[in-house]
């Protein structure tokens, strides 16, 4: 346990400074360099708007373009000391980002204001992309990447004698609205991070240790996630891991699930309040106080225009949103095709296995209740969060057993 501890500190210290570097680095790219991809993307953008649908009529579609102008515009606003600029992550000041961007762009002064309490380290990928392509490109790129991470998780299942958990995988997949993820950069982030640590779980058949590995899934999470689904990227590999124990006879209790969970929470926390002392350290800023303020208006029971939330009311919208009605005719086809696997295989449904897999349904739930104000504003798509909901829901009814290959 201590040198478990011990590891886990160096791990975090380790991980606040590889993020301030690269950061650094990806800032000290000129922006000059991007200016055109940027353009293109900023143009895109604004022929799309705020409320575009990757697919018209289907609200569980929407993208947050109003979120991408902001990560396309933080590659080009940049001072000449990377340093400052990496720690302050300064953004068009506004509500209209899109069209800030585009009379940026044009050679407008507009206002700027910090967005430090967020690492933003989804740049140091979308940089140095932005140098050689636009978002199309960067879209259709997302798209082949993507598929082929899904392709390859449900892929390690089979070898892992997890065959029947594809169906799992595919239902929570297909619960994303896959066409508006691979769209948006901004959903983009706690997907990679959710499927790829399932896929490392799974390519490494659990042999790591698991306090260290969720702890280091919290801190990828804080660096390139703003607040998505997050918990996506602990409940998904979490479920993936007590159906691992559960093949390998080792089923998950109740004091892993709690381990597993502190751990991924200590990593995520840890990592953002790093980030908010890098930022007071090398700039002076008080960032503790600007990401306090905003910390508690998402903590809130009220919403944006000052109206008291119920306690139920994000959990409620984002329900809402996820179970529409060809997410449950997905969902009714899987549970029919675990019927027929439950009529072949015969016998009775484990009950105890099922008690790790309803704590990690419920983990979207309890997330939702605590960020009440961010997730009754932002349910568009908050609710992708129910996919770890879904995955343990349809893991419950799949028949497991000698059976299974």
């Amino acid at each position: 346990m201590k040198k478990t501890i011990l590891k886990g500190a160096a791990m975090l210290l380790g991980g606040v400074l590889l993020g301030t570097l690269l950061m650094i680095a990806a800032y000290a790219i000129p922006s000059e360099i991007v200016w055109e991809n940027v353009r293109v993307s900023a143009q895109t953008l604004a022929n799309e708007g705020l409320r575009y649908e990757a697919i018209d009529g289907y609200h569980a579609s929407r993208l947050d373009d109003f979120t991408d102008a902001i990560m396309i515009g933080n590659a080009v606003l940049t001072t000449e000391d990377p340093v400052e600029s990496a720690m302050t992550a300064r953004h068009f000041a506004g509500g209209e980002t899109i069209g800030t961007l585009m009379r940026y762009l044009d050679g407008e002064d507009v206002p700027t204001e910090s967005y430090a309490r967020y690492w933003h380290g989804y740049l140091a990928a979308l940089k140095p992309l932005l140098m050689v392509m636009n978002l199309n490109s960067i879209r259709v790129l997302n798209m082949y990447a993507q598929l082929a991470l899904v392709l390859w998780t449900a892929a390690l299942m089979v070898r892992r004698g997890l065959s029947r958990h594809v169906l799992a995988l595919f239902a929570a997949y297909a619960s994303l609205c896959p066409a508006a993820v691979m769209q948006s950069l901004q959903y983009s982030t706690a997907f990679y991070v959710a499927f790829g640590a399932m896929a490392v779980l799974l390519w490494t058949d659990g042999r790591m240790n698991d306090a260290l590995f969720f702890m280091a899934v919290g801190m990828l999470t804080s660096f390139v996630d703003f607040l998505t689904y997050p918990i996506a990227t602990l409940g998904l590999p979490l479920a993936a891991r007590m159906a691992l124990r559960q093949k390998q006879e080792k089923p998950c209790g109740l004091a892993d699930f709690v381990k597993i969970c502190l751990s991924w929470g200590i990593g995520y926390a840890g990592m953002w309040s790093g980030k908010w002392l890098m930022a007071a350290l090398l700039t002076g800023q008080n960032v503790f106080a600007e990401a306090g303020s905003a910390m508690g208006n998402r903590l809130s029971a009220v919403d944006d225009s000052g109206v008291e939330l119920a306690l139920t009311t994000g959990v409620q919208e984002n329900l809402r949103i996820m179970f529409n009605p060809l997410t449950v005719l997905m969902l009714l086809g899987v549970l029919a095709v675990c019927a027929l696997l439950w009529l072949r295989a015969g016998g009775r449904p484990d009950v105890k296995r099922l008690g790790p897999y309803l704590l990690c349904a419920l983990l979207p739930i309890a997330w939702y209740m605590a960020l009440l104000n961010h997730s009754a504003e932002h349910a568009f798509f908050t609710y992708r969060a129910l996919c770890v909901t879904i995955f343990a829901a349809v893991s419950m009814a799949i028949p497991t057993g000698k059976a299974e290959t």
